[in-house]
């Protein structure tokens, strides 16, 4: 059986006193909760060779929000005991995919009605929890030991203004981001402007442009499907769509059109999750400037343990690959899609597309944001090659100029082995095995690892 992508939902969270004195919490979800097909994963048919699933009926509402785990406060401090921040998340199954609904603290700032009602809460073993549009109501148990720090964290903030916790959680939600660095935090996000390269790319904007509102914003001329910018709790660095956009690769193609002059480069998200549980934004743009690309490729080469004969032809890294020639004026990066895609759409304001993944505040992995752009600035420059998706993991490419011989695709092959290791550590023959992929017509292997082709390439950190 197949999983399909589970629609996106959102729920609001609030403190209520009740008239019998008790305080519940309420949680408004957008749009209701429904009912859903229970699949559970139960193992792998090695015979088969496919994934066996247990059918565990429809599941409604009312049974399955009564599932404790589905609620949670949670406790936080500088240090153990010195308790400060308290916070509420709650999650619901969507179409049978866990999903994180709401998660936030509360406002503990000194005469904050969720102050008030949090010392009350503290004084109840039970916790009314109602979920206000499905019309059920859970009783959430409270141990002492977890009402005693919430006291503990009403002593810890006594005092504090409204403004000074405003910005206590402004910080904190930066520390708390993938992409913290030492020094200021973010602020709103300013235009930024770039002279261009060097050498000629396919795709540059001399300023980057405004991330767009959240609902009925157009770009370009078109009329945005409705979105969000990102990331919550922090100054927005990008926008993505609330649900996937039939026919996508269409809209991105006219933006990156227009790119020149929207200084907004478009991306292709399909991961079930929300971008936000994986892309923090704002990474350190200026550092991408200070990065000599080839010196941090050998270093990556030099630091991998890899298994004999897995980078024949070559044993130390043999320096970048020369550019090839670029021959397709008016190249579509979001071709390599087809027809009838869908994914959700990022809008990411940058002076070319290789930045936007330092935007975006870069992807899972030990390469640090910088060095990845670093790198796709280089590919731009010497390939043509154009991010157009990414994923948790993962940012793909269209190649314009890609390598057209054996010799030079094999030089090529060992930037991306530096790069990005294949997941398998390197077998004997691993080079050679890129270095095909990367003169072949069409994909190559379902190992995203080796999936990379004439015309895209993969680019990805696994596990």
């Amino acid at each position: 059986m197949t999983k399909a992508r589970s629609k996106r939902v959102t729920a609001k969270l609030r403190l209520v006193q009740r008239p019998d004195g008790l305080v519940q919490v309420e949680i408004l979800t957008s749009p209701r909760l429904e009912s859903f097909h229970r699949w559970t994963w139960i193992g792998w048919d090695h015979q088969r060779q496919e994934h066996i699933w247990e059918d565990g009926g429809v599941q409604m509402p009312d049974e399955y929000l009564r599932e404790p785990h589905l609620f949670q406060f949670t406790v936080s401090g500088e240090e153990r005991d010195k308790w400060r921040y308290i916070g509420v998340r709650a999650s619901a199954p969507i179409e049978g995919l866990m999903q994180n609904l709401v998660q936030r603290e509360l406002d503990l700032s000194e005469g904050s009605e969720e102050r008030r009602l949090l010392a009350l809460l503290a004084q109840q073993e039970e916790i009314p929890l109602v979920w206000v549009n499905e019309n059920v109501e859970v009783s959430h148990p409270s141990a002492e030991s977890e009402r005693s720090n919430w006291l503990v964290a009403l002593e810890n903030t006594s005092g504090l203004s409204a403004k000074e916790w405003k910005e206590e959680l402004a910080e904190l939600a930066w520390r708390r981001s993938a992409s913290w660095r030492p020094g200021p935090r973010p602020r709103a996000y300013k235009p930024r402007s770039a002279s261009p390269p060097t050498v000629p790319v396919a795709f540059f904007a001399p300023r980057s442009g405004r991330i767009p509102r959240a609902r009925g914003a157009e770009l370009a001329g078109l009329q945005l499907p409705p979105g969000r910018r990102y990331p919550r709790g922090l100054p927005a660095a990008y926008w993505a769509s609330v649900e996937p956009v039939p026919n996508v690769e269409l809209i991105a193609v006219e933006l990156a059109s227009s790119f020149a002059e929207t200084g907004i480069w478009p991306l292709l998200w399909r991961f079930e999750e929300d971008p936000d549980a994986y892309l923090g934004g704002h990474g350190d743009l200026d550092a991408i400037d200070r990065i000599d690309v080839e010196e941090a490729l050998r270093e990556s080469w030099s630091q991998w343990p890899w298994p004999p004969g897995s980078t024949d032809p070559f044993t130390d890294f043999p320096g970048l690959a020369p550019a090839a020639k670029y021959s397709s004026p008016g190249f579509n990066p979001f071709a390599a899609e087809g027809g009838g895609a869908e994914a959700c759409l990022l809008l990411v304001p940058c002076n070319r597309p290789a930045d936007a993944i330092t935007m975006l505040g870069g992807l899972a992995g030990e390469v640090g944001a910088p060095v990845i752009s670093a790198v796709l600035r280089s590919w731009e420059e010497r390939f043509s090659a154009s991010a157009y998706e990414v994923a948790p993991d993962l940012v793909k490419l269209s190649v314009a100029a890609p390598p057209r011989t054996q010799e030079h695709a094999l030089l090529v092959a060992a930037e991306h082995m530096a790069f990005c290791p294949p997941a398998d550590g390197g077998v004997p023959g691993a080079l050679r095995k890129v270095a095909n992929g990367l003169v072949a017509a069409a994909e190559g292997s379902s190992d995203e690892s080796y999936r990379s082709s004439r015309e895209r390439w993969y680019v990805g950190w696994y596990d």
